[in-house]
């Protein structure tokens, strides 16, 4: 049974149903835990494969397409109690995230050209790299100067050695990119 809006939502997906929504192009898939009015929320569980669960909130008036399947429908009798959170854990993936997007942007030339930013990237895969201005400055103890080629690294002999390996790859691909 298929159905839009939170409405159809409300009436036939009981506590227990088995629903699959699909909103904004995402579907998901799990049994309602609860049903919230005052928010507009369904809480989906999803067991994983490892035995885990994994709980979304679901928004049941959201602007744009809202459709459920009525897997299977649940009785009005208590579900088993959700798993403990795993407070710690949670902390420590928002902190990962938050350096993760952190570096992300700091990866991120101000004022360079895009084929400065793909030669960044294409360093940074080998040594770690960090914009300064329209430098790159690899491994603390080399830089490369525009027009970022093997003519414009400075610094420790060895990291210089290397980095014009990785530069003169990146030119002979770009080369063999243009060709094709």
């Amino acid at each position: 049974m298929s159905g839009n809006g939170p409405d159809s939502l409300a009436a036939q997906a009981v506590i227990g149903s088995e629903i699959r929504v699909t909103t904004g192009g995402v579907t998901v898939q799990g049994k309602v835990y609860a049903f919230d009015p005052v928010t507009k929320c369904a809480v989906l569980s999803t067991e994983l494969e490892s035995g885990k669960h994994e709980v979304r909130f679901i928004p049941t008036e959201v602007k744009g397409d809202l459709k459920f399947e009525l897997i299977s429908k649940g009785s009005q009798q208590p579900l088993e109690s959700l798993p403990a959170v795993n407070v710690h854990a949670l902390e420590e993936r928002e902190k990962k995230a938050e350096a993760d997007a952190r570096l992300a942007i700091e990866c991120i030339g101000k004022n360079v050209s895009g084929e400065a930013q793909e030669i960044f990237d294409a360093l940074r895969k080998t040594y770690p790299c960090r914009w300064q201005e329209s430098l790159i400055i690899v491994l603390e103890q080399a830089t490369v100067r525009p027009p970022y080629q093997k003519e414009n690294c400075e610094g420790d002999p060895s990291v210089v050695e290397r980095l014009k390996m990785v530069l003169d790859r990146y030119w002979t691909e770009k080369k063999t990119r243009t060709k094709e």
